[in-house]
């Protein structure tokens, strides 16, 4: 009689201990329905203009430059250097940025161009949405992808910094 009762409680044992493992699975798959998938971190930037997207002149960023002339003076201080800014219409806006800022990130703040040095989504009142269309703004030095952001950029004479506006990766 022994075996029977202990054959008994074993197998009530096991099925208390499946409807009870079976519960936790259900209740952990039931609260990952509530939870948003973590941000997708952005793929590297390319290395050269040749990388990039359909809509931006592959052979020079330079091409869509404005002249000297059209460039507008911003800021005050004893460096400039010169901004172009390639919106979401392929409209380019030039600036002649006065600062004493030492980074371009620092500048473009101080300006008033972006709110943020190190990460920022609107430039000059456009703003670049990846999560709604996959679009950025794509840095560029004297016509070449940076190779770091404008937060981290030592304002150089002579170079012309541009931001183009993005959309996907190529």
């Amino acid at each position: 009689m022994k075996t029977k009762n202990t054959r008994q409680t074993i197998a009530t044992s096991t099925k208390r201990y499946a409807v009870i493992a079976f519960a936790a699975i259900f209740l952990m798959m039931l609260a990952a329905c509530g939870t948003e998938a973590p941000p997708v971190e952005p793929a590297p930037l390319p290395a050269d203009v040749s990388e990039l997207p359909e809509h931006i002149d592959k052979d020079s960023v330079e091409a869509q430059s404005v002249s000297t002339d059209d460039a507008q003076d911003i800021g005050q201080g004893s460096t400039v250097f010169r901004l172009e800014v390639t919106d979401d219409t392929d409209m380019v806006t030039a600036w002649n940025v006065h600062t004493d800022e030492a980074t371009v990130g620092d500048a473009l703040v101080a300006v008033g161009l972006i709110d943020n040095a190190e990460y920022f989504v609107e430039v000059n009142g456009i703003v670049a949405d990846f999560d709604a269309d996959e679009a950025w703004w794509a840095f560029f030095i004297d016509g070449e992808m940076a190779m770091e952001g404008v937060g981290t950029t030592n304002i150089e004479p002579d170079v012309t910094y541009s931001i183009v506006y993005t959309i996907g990766w190529g």
